[in-house]
């Protein structure tokens, strides 16, 4: 059974109806390196990862999020180490790393141990019985909070890996028992952060979602507060499957039980661009990008469809989604977590407020005519 760990974080916005949110649509090229599936290209990332930083609007951002496997190995610390020169106080940058082994995630669990100390004991009991090398998945939340003081927090993927059925046990990920649930002490603002399949993993007692929706209904009875984001980050050739939709169903309360708690919750799933590969996995396979918000249906956007992004129900889910498309992106949006709850309200939940392209090494904002290129008549 998962645990969910609450972390007590001093992040104060002023305007919780203007939260601004860049979804880093990136391409994640993994090889196979020994039991690792490791960054091809590491230097040519990296220099793609830092001249994000150089758009002016990183400055505004809040929340920074990097797809899984986005981040080399070898450049983990000297990320930080930027995010702490460039990101502002009162901002979050989630970022999943390529695989590292088992000893060098119990020693970053060690170099931040003051603020993974639960995550720290629960890991340091698996020393025993973990091998030094075995595959990690994980991913970093880096906080800058109120008063400019950095934390960074370090989860690993709970999921199995996909080689779990072959005859070497080294194959298998390390699986992670525990998650992050933030919760600021300044204002009522609740978030989590999950890895690709630990948004759907589940075995014959329990699941990962029920554990979350089971929370967040806990926040709502004992605090009146809820869980206003659950970011998802993936390196997934297949997002649109529909467990995820599936999913999503129950998450919003049509397939489980009342759920008071994620009822309001805004689901952001980040997932690498279609540029990317794993090597093994068939080219005709692949068909990464996607990533998407979602929102309960009760917060309806008017059906769109144009060339960079549309909005629809995920095939006839419960939800309304913004779905972005499958190339190299980022899309700048902002969210509204005081929404009303009234459906006639016409206080939009989230609003576009540009995108980027990756073009002659630089990231270049699209013009409003790029982006309603192609803009086709809506039939949903």
């Amino acid at each position: 059974m998962i645990g969910i760990i609450e972390k007590y974080i001093k992040l104060f916005f002023s305007n919780l109806s203007e939260i601004k949110l860049l979804i880093s649509q990136i391409p994640c090229e993994l090889k196979k390196e020994g039991f690792l599936y490791v960054c091809k290209n590491p230097e040519k990332k990296w220099e793609l990862i830092e001249r994000i930083f150089q758009i002016e609007d990183i400055q505004n951002i809040d929340f920074l999020i990097f797809p899984e496997d986005s981040i080399p190995f070898k450049y983990v610390t000297k990320f930080l180490e930027l995010l702490d020169k460039k990101m502002k106080k009162n901002s979050v940058v989630i970022f999943g790393v390529e695989h590292m082994k088992f000893e060098n995630f119990f020693s970053f669990l060690e170099k931040f141990r003051d603020e993974n100390s639960e995550a720290y004991e629960i890991v340091k009991n698996d020393l025993k019985d973990t091998p030094s090398a075995k595959p990690v998945n994980s991913s970093f939340i880096f906080l800058k909070d109120n008063y400019g003081e950095n934390s960074v927090f370090i989860q690993a993927k709970t999921h199995p890996f996909f080689g779990e059925e072959s005859l070497d046990v080294n194959t298998d990920l390390y699986r992670s028992k525990y998650f992050y649930l933030f919760s600021s002490t300044m204002i009522p603002f609740n978030f989590m952060n999950l890895i690709c399949f630990d948004y759907v993993y589940r075995d014959n007692y329990w699941s990962n979602i029920y554990a979350i929706i089971k929370k967040a209904n806990e926040l709502f009875f004992r605090k009146r507060q809820e869980l206003d984001l659950l970011v998802t980050i993936e390196c997934n050739p297949k997002p649109e499957h529909k467990v995820f939709r599936d999913i999503l169903t129950g998450f919003y309360g049509e397939h489980l039980f009342k759920t008071p708690g994620t009822r309001n919750t805004i689901s952001v799933f980040v997932n690498s661009s279609k540029e990317s590969s794993i090597e093994g996995l068939p080219t005709e396979d692949e068909s990464f990008g996607y990533s998407f918000i979602a929102l309960n249906e009760m917060y309806k956007l008017n059906p769109l469809k144009v060339s960079e992004f549309s909005v629809d129900n995920f095939g006839g889910a419960p939800i309304t989604r913004l779905r972005f498309n499958d190339k190299t992106r980022l899309f700048h949006v902002m969210l509204n977590f005081l929404r009303d709850i009234d459906p006639r309200s016409s206080r939009v939940p989230v609003k576009i407020i540009g995108i980027y392209k990756y073009e002659n090494l630089k990231w270049e904002k699209m013009s409003s005519e790029e982006l309603v290129a192609g803009k086709e008549v809506s039939i949903i």
